[in-house]
């Protein structure tokens, strides 16, 4: 398993140049540049080639490209173009805050998918099962931001109960239970919007297992239906869900961009959308990056807990 893991790890260091090669070329081809947008509309030229110079944005794109390279290598990911304030420091900042709501958002998807999946495969075609699944098949084509408004609408106009934006209660210090009311709604739309997935994964992988040999022959010896399914069969089919659950994080991630900024959250998702319209290129580079690992640390992970769920797996 160690060798296993050393060496994808190894051939994840090229990968990640590559994205980065890449996500930089696209950076620079976008329209605008970070000079215009942050200069008096009324400067002159030679204000602007100034500027640019002050930035390192005159040089050609493969020597912008050295410098950024050369500079994560050492650990600095460089100043924002806006405030001057180092990158590290502004994300450092803002990852606690997308922490806590992409980790609640997980917790509700497989708490409660995983159950919900188990019922359906063992209760098949039941109204338990038809209802299930159409509010999984709704939760796959519902869009977040037109969800998220819906809540906001019952929960904040109409009922008035949970607050509509931000993280705490203008000022009030840290409180828990402060910070889950302000939470509930944003959690609440990326966690049951993700949660169909999970929950027809884990239907129809547990469906399919139940169908094998070795299950019948459990059966057969008089185990109970509990035991059958939970001791035998849940765990074999859990490689499925394992391989989305490996995926989720990068994908809540990217969910989070829209919640973030419908909620006002200050997060990793919502500096990454104000970076984007400020064309603040280090910030830009530094969260693609860090989405792009997060992409290859949960295939990583998802295949290490193969071996965990499967021991029929074995990694040389």
């Amino acid at each position: 398993m160690r060798r296993y893991v050393i060496r994808r790890l190894l051939q994840a260091l090229p990968l990640l140049v590559g994205i980065s090669i890449v996500t930089f070329c696209i950076i620079q081809l976008a329209p605008g540049d970070p000079a215009t947008l942050m200069i008096n509309p009324e400067a002159s030229l030679e204000d602007v080639r100034r500027l640019k110079i002050a930035l390192g944005l005159d040089k050609p794109v493969y020597v912008q490209y050295w410098r950024w390279i050369s500079r994560v290598l050492r650990g600095d990911l460089g100043t924002s173009f806006i405030d001057g304030y180092p990158v590290a420091a502004k994300m450092l900042q803002r990852i606690p805050t997308t922490l806590q709501l992409v980790g609640l958002a997980l917790l509700v998807q497989v708490s409660l998918a995983i159950p919900v999946g188990i019922i359906c495969a063992t209760r098949q075609y039941s109204v338990f099962d038809y209802a299930a699944s159409s509010f999984a098949f709704l939760g796959i084509s519902l869009p977040n931001f037109w969800f998220g408004l819906m809540l906001m609408l019952l929960f904040s106009v109409y009922l008035g109960i949970l607050p509509s934006h931000g993280l705490s209660t203008y000022g009030v210090g840290f409180n828990l239970g402060d910070r889950l009311r302000h939470l509930a709604m944003p959690v609440l739309v990326m966690g049951l919007t993700g949660m169909a997935s999970f929950t027809r994964y884990t239907r129809s992988s547990l469906l399919e297992v139940v169908r094998q040999d070795y299950i019948r022959t459990a059966r057969a010896k008089g185990l109970s239906e509990r035991v059958v399914i939970y001791k035998h069969a849940l765990r074999n089919s859990l490689i499925p869900v394992v391989t989305l659950l490996g995926l989720s994080l990068p994908t809540l991630f990217g969910g989070s961009l829209i919640v973030e900024s419908l909620f006002a959250i200050p997060g990793m998702a919502r500096l990454a959308v104000q970076a984007v319209f400020q064309r603040d290129y280090p910030v830009i580079m530094a969260v693609n990056m860090m989405a792009a690992t997060m992409v290859v640390a949960g295939n990583l992970l998802a295949d290490i807990a193969y071996a965990l769920v499967d021991p029929r797996i074995k990694y040389d």
